[in-house]
């Protein structure tokens, strides 16, 4: 059995150059969930591919209601 995840990691600007790599080190060096706001559907799709700990969220980072999600 493996371990829960034990803490979580919030990333804006996922889907950019940085925040890419960001999730690529978290997903391959940590065992936290790796929450991840980005823009479109499509790059929730690119995100998702990488881990099964990450967990996009699509909405703007100025929208109060898609940081609450």
């Amino acid at each position: 059995m493996s371990e829960a995840p034990s803490r979580s990691a919030v990333v804006t600007g996922a889907a950019g150059w940085l925040g890419q790599n960001l999730v690529r080190s978290l997903a391959s060096s940590d065992r936290a969930v790796i929450r991840c706001l980005v823009q479109s559907q499509d790059e929730a799709a690119l995100l998702e591919v990488l881990s099964e700990r990450i967990q996009p969220v699509v909405g703007d980072v100025r929208d109060p209601q898609a940081i609450e999600a």
